[in-house]
């Protein structure tokens, strides 16, 4: 889904949770009856202006709305992407020496090549 969408639907169901209507909110910014619906759907503009204007109307901290944003824009993979490739390898060779598969950096695997290790 596009960003423009995100950020749209972010503020729909913000300003649908808030004490204000979306109609009253329309007018208290000088708009036709519907037009906030219509803007939140992508039929009318929806500008910068209006994003602000609207949730300052609806006693609502504009911060909170684009931290919401923020956070919907972030893809999964980058909230928990887990350890990386070079962490996994470097775990895995810290573990094998520990348990005696392999010499310490730079020195050659003590290992027979048979998968145990030798002692």
């Amino acid at each position: 889904m596009p960003a423009v969408e995100i950020a749209r639907n972010v503020l729909k169901e913000t300003l649908r949770r808030g004490p204000v209507s979306l109609d009253e909110i329309g007018r208290r910014l000088g708009h036709v009856r519907g037009y906030m619906s219509r803007a939140l759907r992508g039929a009318n503009p929806l500008t910068i202006e209006t994003i602000i204007g609207s949730l300052m109307v609806a006693g609502i901290d504009p911060a909170d709305y684009f931290a919401a944003v923020a956070k919907a824009l972030t893809s999964p993979e980058k909230e928990d992407e887990g350890p990386s490739e070079a962490q996994i390898e470097a775990t895995v060779l810290r573990t094998l020496r520990r348990l005696g598969w392999l010499d310490g950096p730079g020195e050659r695997d003590r290992g027979s090549g048979s998968g145990t290790p030798s002692r």
